[in-house]
């Protein structure tokens, strides 16, 4: 049986998952540079949404690193976020994206290793 023919997932308290599902299922349909917009977007508001966040980072990294000045926090706050919108935005892209585009996406290195410790039947 599946899922969406539960009665009880049918319910309206589930309709926002429902939806929330079903948009990152066409998120993961998006090309490349729609899903980076997106990300830029994100991350452009994301200090006006998120502002209470975005004062805890700061206040974290100021009590890490007090050598710092304010503009290297501004910085590395602002990297973390852009970073952080970034795997939001591509996670749809590996949970409901095609496979071959995933593939375009990840790098191997040093993958003689993998296939060595395959070879002497030693696990991975």
């Amino acid at each position: 049986m599946s899922v969406w023919n539960d009665v009880e997932l049918n319910q309206p308290k589930y309709w926002g998952s429902h939806l929330v599902a079903g948009f990152l299922k066409f998120l993961g349909q998006w090309p490349d540079g729609m899903r980076f917009r997106l990300r830029q977007f994100l991350g452009f508001i994301a200090p006006y949404v998120a502002k209470r966040r975005m004062n805890i980072a700061r206040t974290n990294l100021h009590l890490c690193f007090p050598d710092w000045n304010e503009t290297q926090i501004e910085q590395v706050v602002r990297g973390q976020i852009s970073y952080f919108m970034q795997s939001i935005v591509d996670r749809p892209l590996f949970w409901f994206g095609p496979k071959n585009g995933l593939f375009t996406h990840i790098k191997t290195v040093n993958e003689h290793y993998l296939h060595e410790a395959l070879a002497q039947n030693r696990p991975v």
